[in-house]
């Protein structure tokens, strides 16, 4: 955009080069000193360059015109790429929330007083899984995993787990719901945005 706004202006510039010897040469055409000799000009050819004066403010609005065009759709082009990422970064929220819940409801419903080998393989994949969605930096996300850990202690020594199951829960929907509401903000924000820039 920049390159064309450039190139417009030194067009300009080499078309008043163009022209001043031209109208060095009608000056010199006429008699008196240069005030007497411009008003002179501009009388005798005052409808070419009248012509001359359209023509270069024509060109001048519309190298105007085309830049501002630039601009707009630059900033319109922006405010779509921003958008379009946060509407991804968002989407990969709305998965990872999804994912989040549907492990952690079969992590719960999985565990029960005889659990075989089949069960147990598949509880600690749920519990892998889970984990490492979890942020360890979160003190939120570090209440679930101690939950979850307190449930594989009560399942291996065979002690009441109901409470953890509950706890597990409980802890699952305060921290999906967060999320939740922090997805909605997010998609809010960015619509606010785009509504604010266009």
């Amino acid at each position: 955009m920049r390159r064309e706004l450039i190139a417009a202006l030194i067009f300009m510039f080499l078309a008043f080069v163009a022209f001043l010897p031209i109208v060095l040469i009608e000056l010199g055409k006429y008699p008196g000193d240069l005030l007497e000799r411009i008003e002179a000009l501009l009388t005798t050819r005052e409808s070419t360059i009248i012509a001359l004066g359209t023509l270069f403010l024509v060109l001048r609005l519309s190298v105007w015109a085309g830049h501002l065009n630039n601009r707009s759709a630059e900033s319109r082009e922006r405010i779509n790429r921003r958008t379009q990422a946060e509407m991804k970064i968002s989407d990969f929220r709305q998965i990872w929330i999804n994912e989040l819940r549907d492990d952690l409801a079969r992590l719960v419903a999985v565990v029960n007083a005889d659990m075989g080998s089949k069960e147990l393989e598949e509880y600690q994949f749920l519990w892998t899984r889970v984990q490492l969605r979890l942020n360890p930096n979160d003190e939120e996300h570090n209440k679930i995993v101690a939950d979850m850990a307190g449930l594989t202690n009560a399942i291996f020594t065979k002690s009441d787990f109901s409470g953890f199951q509950t706890g597990i829960q409980t802890k699952a929907n305060s921290l999906l719901k967060a999320e939740w509401d922090r997805l909605k903000r997010d998609l809010k924000r960015a619509q606010d945005q785009e509504a604010d820039e266009i």
